[in-house]
């Protein structure tokens, strides 16, 4: 009883957490002390850690669960630490390097518990319920800026619509999978009024990074999926470009100038930045990078502050590709690490059953679409929902899944 009390306690807590990843920061005031939580949710994680910590060592079994993610992963962090304390910005490098740290620990929950009917509505409970309050925001926000003249991008929760955008696309895949695990119909009817808030809120964002990521989500659903999805698929095809029509049609002209970056050096204009971080930080780049984090954006903007002619733009930007920037944070050696980690969640993920499978590819290649314009590895809330995609294709694979009964 004592051990599933720990596990139920575990799951209450992640269901916390869960709900914290869309819902984002809330801040109050107790006994006049001000308090924030919520946004960066990767700080709960010591929470159900330590609750899990509790049954595992009531269980006597080893800490760490056979999973193909676990070497890439621990390389991952491996390699930032290394980059961390060879950087210029040490402790600033060294501080991602414990939010990967933290993001192992969540990993490891995810893969470890025995997951039953029950503790998995727990958890769900608690994302669902964040991401119905994700949609009430958004949709507060549209209602209030409904007779704006100018574009006005909604950004929910998120401190920009560019991650919220990128979230949307991993929170819908996330609630389409939890609707293929249960049968009670209050559940269903919840978790599909949440994907559907989503799918508004992607809209509502604007980022053009996030409709492309959304049509990469449709084609490769559509591509994998069986008959029946692909039919789903158009339906929510017209049903989206009905809805940009009749909410977003500023969005058929950002979508129009995504080949035409605007020439103001004040301005996001990605293919500059990319150039002048190939041209100025990789010659001579260690093989272990330059630190985690913004240390390459820090080291961007002192070169712009040095050579304020010989500069494109006028501000330093962060890198705008996620490959790109662990490229430039953990060298060569961190995104070979990252493409391994990657590569092995795919790899896990066309070993499970056909719905999983093509709904879970769907959101994979969507969010690697979105890396090749954003950085959202280690941006807010974003790597907890893509480290939980990871490992239901990693623990729901039919190799695992052999494994567990047998």
């Amino acid at each position: 009883m004592a051990e599933d009390r720990l596990l139920t306690a575990t799951a209450v807590l992640l269901g916390l957490l869960y709900f914290f990843i869309p819902a984002g920061r809330f801040e109050g005031t107790i006994f006049g002390i001000s308090f924030s939580t919520g946004y960066d949710a990767f700080k709960m994680v010591p929470l159900p850690f330590a609750a899990w910590l509790s049954w595992r060592w009531k269980q006597r079994r080893p800490l760490c669960p056979e999973s193909k993610l676990m070497l890439p992963f621990v390389c991952l962090l491996m390699i930032s630490i290394v980059a961390g304390m060879g950087s210029p910005n040490g402790w600033q490098a060294l501080a991602d390097s414990l939010e990967i740290l933290f993001y192992l620990g969540f990993l490891i929950l995810l893969l470890d518990i025995p997951w039953t009917p029950r503790l998995l509505y727990l958890v769900a409970g608690g994302f669902v319920v964040g991401n119905l309050y994700l949609g009430s925001v958004v949709a507060q926000q549209y209602w209030s800026t409904r007779n704006a003249q100018e574009i006005v991008r909604l950004s929910g929760t998120y401190d920009h619509p560019n991650p919220l955008g990128v979230y949307t696309i991993l929170g819908f895949t996330l609630l389409l999978w939890l609707s293929h695990t249960s049968k009670n119909k209050a559940f269903l009817f919840w978790t599909w009024i949440a994907a559907a808030a989503l799918l508004f809120a992607n809209l509502m964002t604007q980022s053009r990074t996030a409709l492309l990521a959304l049509a990469a989500w449709g084609i490769t659903a559509a591509w994998i999926g069986s008959a029946r999805m692909r039919k789903w698929i158009c339906a929510f095809s017209v049903t989206i470009l009905l809805a940009m029509i009749l909410l977003t049609p500023q969005s058929f002209v950002r979508l129009s100038r995504i080949g035409e970056e605007a020439p103001d050096p004040n301005r996001i204009n990605r293919p500059l930045i990319w150039q002048q971080y190939l041209t100025h930080e990789l010659p001579g780049l260690s093989p272990f990078g330059v630190g985690m984090g913004p240390v390459a954006t820090f080291r961007f903007g002192d070169w712009i502050g040095s050579h304020p002619i010989d500069s494109a733009i006028s501000r330093a930007w962060g890198p705008h590709n996620t490959y790109l920037a662990w490229m430039l944070g953990a060298g060569l050696l961190g995104l070979f690490a990252l493409v391994w980690l990657m590569k092995t969640a795919w790899d896990q993920i066309q070993r499970c059953e056909p719905f999983t499978r093509s709904v879970l590819s769907a959101g994979f290649v969507s969010f690697a679409v979105a890396c090749l314009f954003q950085d959202p590895f280690l941006h807010g809330n974003l790597p907890l929902a893509w480290i939980t995609l990871a490992a239901i294709g990693d623990k729901f694979s039919c190799e695992n899944k052999a494994e567990a009964s047998s």
